[in-house]
């Protein structure tokens, strides 16, 4: 999943990498460099201990408006991280044609809520589940308005990135 990270200088993309390092690890490509970062708690829960690259640093990460507050050592960044596009998995067909689009958990973390069901019309940009990952929320949307195929994932549960959340039906584009 690409991330778009704006507010603190130029802007990045930010893209976590299929699949994870590993337990609290993530895969992460910036300026076409893969880095294997960890974290893991520091104190409460707005900081954390960061890896990456042989360090380690604490950092604090907190809700400010509509982006986030970080705060990496003396330094304090008002960044906003948002999804740089909806980038739905593509399931293709006998024919070509696009059939259905799968909404998949762009990091591990815990599913809260899935808020779709099966036979359910949704437009673009509705929310179909809302993952936490570093006591942060983001909410799942719908890359395109269709109809609910499958919900393959229950809230209040542990999902891996890149787990099946929903399958949709585009409209016009299923059966």
């Amino acid at each position: 999943m690409k991330y778009a990270v704006t507010g603190a200088g130029p802007d990045l993309e930010v893209e976590v990498l299929d699949p994870p390092a590993g337990p609290g690890r993530l895969r992460v490509r910036v300026h076409g460099r893969e880095y294997d970062v960890g974290w893991s708690p520091a104190l409460g829960s707005t900081h954390w201990w960061l890896e990456w690259d042989g360090r380690r640093q604490m950092v604090a990460i907190e809700p400010e408006g509509d982006g986030l507050g970080v705060t990496l050592a003396i330094d304090h960044l008002d960044l906003r991280v948002a999804p740089a596009s909806p980038l739905p998995r593509k399931r293709r067909e006998q024919g070509g044609t696009l059939q259905t689009v799968e909404v998949r958990a762009p990091m591990p973390g815990l599913l809260v809520t899935v808020e779709v069901r099966p036979g359910q019309a949704v437009g673009a940009g509705a929310t179909v589940a809302v993952i936490e990952a570093m006591k942060m929320q983001m909410e799942l949307r719908a890359p395109a308005a269709g109809t609910v195929r499958e919900v393959r994932a229950t809230g209040g549960r542990e999902v891996s990135a890149g787990e099946v959340i929903a399958v949709l039906v585009p409209d016009g584009g299923g059966r």
